[in-house]
């Protein structure tokens, strides 16, 4: 018995041992992940453009004005998109490059790129069993590879990878001539791509989880509260694109996908006002904007089956200013519809967990006018309606901060929007009401324990949360945060 109890601490051991050498793996390969505001804003630009480019980039099924302007933005899509930029120059050796680029195996090239690969797992696994160092700086080049391709190449390169299993495109051979329409050299090119479409969707589904955080972190813009919005977008951009391809050869195609990108555009303008993803304001207001600027996209392209109107890129473009007006006039009501709620007024979850990071945004040292106004406004009602007797945020002399060793009642009275302690109690006091609103939530617990020591530095506290989420069944992007805070 001793020898098999012995055997199990062994094998637990060596679970726990590989499990904390991959978190540490992935926490580095994360860290490719980190974009900055511009950075993000460019991503979610050009992900939804490649997007727009399969709506309006076809001179044939729209019938675009002639004008030298409707030419060079189809031009711009075309190039954007990269396989009908490849079709339009009616290049076999830029599309034989691009596909060696998106299955990495055509020729010697891409043989390398597998072996290299290969070889960089194995030296991992080997580093992690043997509890030996590995290079970080590579775990941290594939992380910063994944988040460029998720946004930048999935959709070109998908749109590359399925029109192999097509002879021809718009009447072009892009396979060039000594490939036989259907014979062995192409249908062994359909099999090698059909393999690398299904690991493409695989992957990026991999890269769409770990964005969703469950706290802020200023330096990465892309970071969201658990929703299922970046999963959704990427069986979105799979459609969009396969259709794209399947247009070529049938043109009934071309009704099936307007039909569902109208339906699935207006899904997601809904999704976004319900979740508001992102913690960063402008890159939130920047990705609800082109989910609803689709929507007119849709509209401007119809219409010219409709109607016969000169300048029609020219009426999408003076519509897009008040589209995004609107966006962001919805949003901003959807949030303060959120904010200026009461902490005990928690609503669902996902809502308390917004207005927990929005106030604790609120409790940095440096915050702009209108933010002060904002939480002002919030402590203001607060403090109005809020009839707790054994509230502390009545009494300033009861709230200490031991990371400055001073109490609320030792800083500024006047005006409490600048006095740093209470500011912080304020915030604690949403997180103290959604935790007993959401207790059995490990995101809830997880969210308490990062604020509780990054604010409070209360190390005892932010450990017994962590210990309190780890028995209520967390994801494993949850169990990775909690592993990351401990």
């Amino acid at each position: 018995m001793e020898g098999q109890g012995e055997i199990q601490s062994k094998r637990k051991s060596m679970r726990k041992r590989l499990q904390e050498s991959l978190y540490n793996a992935l926490a580095e390969i994360l860290a490719g992940y980190n974009v900055q505001r511009l950075q993000a804003a460019f991503f979610i630009a050009t992900s939804f453009l490649q997007i727009y480019g399969t709506i309006i980039w076809s001179e044939e099924k729209l019938d675009w004005d002639n004008s030298a302007f409707t030419t060079l933005v189809n031009h711009f899509f075309r190039f954007l998109r990269i396989l009908p930029g490849i079709v339009y120059l009616r290049s076999t050796i830029i599309f034989w490059i691009a596909f060696t680029f998106c299955t990495r195996i055509h020729n010697s090239l891409g043989c390398l790129h597998i072996v290299v690969g290969l070889a960089f797992f194995t030296h991992v696994v080997y580093c992690i069993v043997r509890k030996r160092p590995y290079s970080k700086f590579a775990l941290h080049w594939v992380g910063t590879c994944l988040v460029h391709y998720y946004w930048l190449f999935y959709g070109p390169s998908l749109e590359i990878l399925l029109s192999v299993n097509l002879c021809t495109v718009e009447g072009v051979n892009i396979m060039g001539d000594t490939i036989e329409c259907y014979g062995v050299g192409h249908v062994f090119c359909i099999v090698l791509a059909d393999i690398f479409t299904v690991l493409s969707i695989g992957i990026v589904i991999i890269i769409a989880v770990p964005s969703q955080k469950v706290h802020s972190s200023a330096n990465d813009f892309l970071a969201q509260l658990e929703n299922p919005l970046r999963i959704e977008l990427v069986f979105y951009r799979t459609f969009v694109f396969a259709m794209t391809v399947l247009e070529y050869d049938y043109a009934a195609v071309f009704w099936l996908k307007y039909a569902v990108m109208f339906a699935l555009s207006a899904f997601f303008v809904v999704q976004y006002f319900k979740y508001l993803p992102y913690y960063d304001y402008f890159v939130s207001l920047l990705f609800g904007y082109f989910c609803s600027l689709q929507l007119w996209v849709l509209f401007c392209s119809l219409l010219t089956f409709v109607m016969e109107i000169n300048g029609h890129f020219v009426i999408m473009l003076v519509g897009a200013i008040p589209a995004f007006i609107a966006v962001k006039y919805v949003r901003d009501k959807r949030f303060d519809s959120i904010f200026f709620r009461q902490a005990e007024n928690t609503g669902s979850e996902l809502e308390a967990l917004i207005r927990c990071h929005a106030v604790a945004e609120l409790t940095l040292s440096k915050i702009s006018f209108r933010e002060e106004v904002q939480l002002a406004g919030l402590v203001t009602l607060h403090l109005r309606e809020c009839k707790s007797k054994e509230c502390p945020l009545h009494s300033l002399k009861s709230l200490y901060d031991p990371c400055v060793d001073a109490f609320a009642s030792d800083l500024d009275q006047t005006n409490l929007c600048r006095n740093l302690i209470f500011k912080k109690y304020f915030a604690k006091h949403y997180f103290d009401s959604a935790l007993s609103n959401f207790g059995s939530s490990p995101n809830v617990k997880i969210a308490y324990a990062f604020y509780m020591f990054n604010s409070f530095k209360n190390v005892h506290a932010a450990l017994l949360e962590l210990r309190e989420a780890k028995k209520n069944s967390p994801s494993p992007m949850q169990s990775f945060e909690i592993y990351k805070l401990e």
